[in-house]
């Protein structure tokens, strides 16, 4: 009986170290991804109403999502809502 506990634990870790392996590799492609594509990000907490729809935090923005452009996307930097990537 304790030799199948013990056995049920490691296959347990194993999988959940695997889990956060794949995890962490999904987050850095996405983070990539946000990277090469969009200049500015949304900031933590914040949503902003585009042209593409609603976007959420971490999401890249650029100022052709805006209808006020670069000066728009100045204006979200100044007051947080928006972040440099």
């Amino acid at each position: 009986m304790r030799k199948k506990k013990q056995e049920d634990q490691k296959q347990r870790s194993k999988g959940e170290i695997l889990k956060k392996k794949v995890e962490e590799e999904n987050k850095e492609k996405t983070e990539k991804k946000v990277e090469s594509k969009y200049s500015h990000v949304i900031s933590k907490g914040k949503a902003l109403t585009t042209k593409r729809g609603i976007l959420g935090e971490g999401q890249g923005i650029c100022s052709k999502d805006l209808a006020g452009g670069d000066e728009a996307i100045a204006a979200f930097v100044k007051s947080k809502h928006v972040e440099k990537a």
